[in-house]
């Protein structure tokens, strides 16, 4: 199960401003509501986070709330990509996978991954 992880620096930061809370989605999950509601029928195996853009939370925050589309969110994962994709970033990725790598390992990365295995009965 992969889902936005409210406990998240970007979530930190931006509350309702950051650009994956919106209206669509009916639920949201920190470490500890998401291992809540799978406790009743799953023992969790695994909990981690992933994933990181400082970019969003730059647009998010200069933004200041505005809707954003989902071409706007593609192209700016596109534009993301390209900029990890570059051989001339290199120290700019290296900071990038170092932040990205602790906020993973204290639980505030973009992502919340649990894995679950079903409950014996």
């Amino acid at each position: 199960m992969l889902v936005p992880n409210l406990g998240s620096l970007a979530t930190r930061l931006l509350g309702a401003r950051y650009r994956y809370v919106y209206p669509q989605h009916l639920n949201y999950f920190s470490r500890t509501t998401l291992g809540r509601l799978a406790n009743e029928w799953f023992e969790p195996v695994e909990t981690r986070t992933a994933h990181f853009n400082p970019m969003v939370i730059w647009q998010d925050w200069r933004g200041r709330g505005r809707e954003v589309s989902n071409q706007e969110r593609a192209a700016l994962l596109q534009r993301t990509n390209r900029y990890k994709a570059s051989r001339w970033l290199g120290p700019v990725k290296a900071a990038y996978r170092g932040a990205e790598g602790l906020l993973a390992a204290i639980g505030w990365a973009d992502n919340l991954a649990m894995v679950l295995r079903r409950r014996e009965a």
